[in-house]
């Protein structure tokens, strides 16, 4: 903590911990400076006092220990950054007990005060999460708010990619007919589910959608979404929130209240049309010209080549982007229309696993949290083994020795028993040193350790 008094004798208390420097464990609140002295004694010219100089000597660490170079906040060790928003940031944690991988959301209440009706929204958005449960909808698992640094965390379950990332990186900006099929399916799913506990989520676009490692959609981001009244007798909302290009024509016309449901519907379809053509289905040079295409609603679909049930394709747009909201497909028509019900072959393979991002992710020791893991048991990870170890060819080595008519060698034992004559990989890189001459010192010690190791029950080879 640094405290200083300016020649105003105006009093600056700095954050106990800043953003890139706050490596402590923070499992207890931290107590405000404030509660522990009163408030005259901030002035106060004793040097005895709470405040004082102190010497730039003092402060230098001349132990030449090395600091904690990881973070540890209410139980999660903290990874690299995921994303970054205008008043919100991700990371990746990593559960200190469960070892269970997570991301957190971090909101800053300095920046949530410039943006309208922010802090409502934060509350609402973690009202609403709080009662959410479904495999298509992103899952809760904690929540913590710091006063001291007015900071809040939202703890959710971690996924690879957005949808709209993969678009970005996809060929033409959009994915195989079959992929998109699965996508949506499950895009349904969760709208279903929140449309029968009465929540809209308005703000449905791919750039809300995740995807985890087993290609599983997870609706995300109800900062503008509503839960209406379970005594209310329709699905009616007010206050119009979302992206632009996701808007249905009763908002574009600017209507003071408006289906929910069939807002989400139209959401969901731009969505669909997007990863089937790689476009938008109404485009302007600014928002009110495309507020005014929007209104108008002339669709114009593009003949999919790559589907071979384009008509039913066309039929299903039709109906989930009629002007008309109640003319405008339900879900449950939705479930009933042929595309929707027509299992897909997948003709080609899914564009996932191709992309770098994801590869990183199925690879072993993916998470970003596991260097902070080593540091913080003080252990060395793969980077920073890998550059000190010699590289050698471990069978040329081991071929090199000289092996005699009477040595004998046994096999691997099961877990449990003693280790056996068997050559360990530590062994050889510490004896060979990249140069193989001293192979047969290492043959003698293997014959050593083998007669004094206790006998395997393996028989031997």
């Amino acid at each position: 903590m640094n405290d200083e008094i300016t020649s105003g004798r105006t009093l600056q208390v700095e954050e106990y911990y800043s953003d890139e420097e706050d490596y402590e464990d923070l499992d207890q609140p931290q107590q405000s400076i404030f509660q522990l002295y009163d408030h005259d004694d901030y002035f106060s010219d004793d040097e005895d006092g709470p405040i004082f100089r102190q010497a730039t000597e003092e402060i230098i660490n001349t132990t030449g220990q090395r600091t904690k170079n990881y973070k540890v906040l209410y139980g999660w060790l903290f990874g690299s950054l995921l994303g970054e928003g205008s008043y919100a940031k991700v990371k990746e944690v990593l559960h200190t007990e469960t070892l269970q991988r997570a991301a957190v959301k971090i909101i800053k209440k300095q920046r949530l005060r410039r943006i309208p009706n922010g802090d409502s929204n934060v509350k609402k958005e973690l009202k609403i999460l709080r009662n959410l449960n479904h495999p298509n909808i992103i899952h809760l698992i904690d929540f913590q708010y710091n006063p001291l640094k007015e900071k809040i965390y939202f703890f959710m379950e971690y996924c690879v990619i957005t949808l709209q990332n993969l678009l970005d990186l996809a060929p033409d900006k959009k994915l195989p007919i079959h992929q998109t099929h699965r996508y949506f399916v499950q895009l349904l799913n969760g709208l279903e589910y929140l449309h029968q506990i009465r929540v809209i989520h308005k703000d449905i676009k791919p750039g809300n959608l995740l995807l985890n490692a087993e290609q599983t959609l997870k609706i995300t981001d109800f900062g503008v979404a509503e839960q209406l009244d379970l005594f209310q007798d329709n699905m009616m909302c007010t206050m119009a929130n979302g992206t632009p290009q996701f808007q249905p024509p009763e908002i574009a016309a600017g209507d003071s209240d408006f289906d929910g449901p069939a807002v989400d519907v139209w959401a969901a379809g731009v969505t669909l049309f997007n990863c089937c053509t790689g476009a938008y289905p109404f485009t302007g040079e600014n928002v009110y010209n495309l507020y005014e295409k929007i209104e108008e609603c002339v669709l114009i679909l593009p003949k999919l080549t790559n589907d071979i049930l384009a008509k039913d394709w066309e039929n299903l747009m039709h109906g989930m982007l009629a002007k008309d909201y109640k003319e405008r497909f339900t879900t449950a028509q939705i479930r009933k229309s042929i595309w929707f019900k027509r299992h897909r072959l997948a003709l080609e393979e899914d564009f996932f696993e191709k992309v770098p991002a994801i590869q990183r992710e199925l690879k072993k020791n993916s998470s970003s949290c596991y260097a902070a893991l080593c540091r913080m048991h003080d252990v060395p990870s793969e980077e920073e083994l890998l550059p000190e170890s010699p590289t050698i060819n471990i069978m040329e080595a081991i071929n090199q020795i000289s092996v005699t008519d009477g040595e004998v060698y046994h096999s691997e034992p099961m877990l449990g028993h003693a280790r056996t004559a068997s050559l360990p990989y530590r062994a050889v890189l510490a004896t060979s040193n990249v140069e193989v001459a001293d192979t047969t010192s290492l043959a003698s010690r293997r014959q050593s350790k083998s007669s004094k190791s206790k006998p395997s029950r393996c028989k031997p080879s």
